[in-house]
């Protein structure tokens, strides 16, 4: 089966970028679960960031399919 990790990546005027950061512990069952938590995240780093205007940041996501291993008992 496959599930899903969040990656962020946070960017400033389209070319400065931080590393992409994501929480292995955190494993969505679907890519829709994935992409709303995305966007949820998005907005509330939006808000944290102090600079909108002057800096332009921008926050860029994807869902990283991560398959289940299975264990043969």
């Amino acid at each position: 089966m496959i599930k899903f990790i969040l990656v962020l990546q946070l960017c400033f005027s389209g070319a400065d970028c931080y590393p992409p950061i994501s929480n292995q512990d955190v494993v969505y069952d679907g890519w829709n679960d994935c992409a709303i938590a995305g966007y949820e995240k998005s907005i509330i780093i939006m808000n944290e960031v102090n600079e909108l205007e002057q800096n332009k940041p921008l926050v860029r996501f994807w869902c990283s399919e991560q398959y289940e291993k299975k264990t043969n008992i």
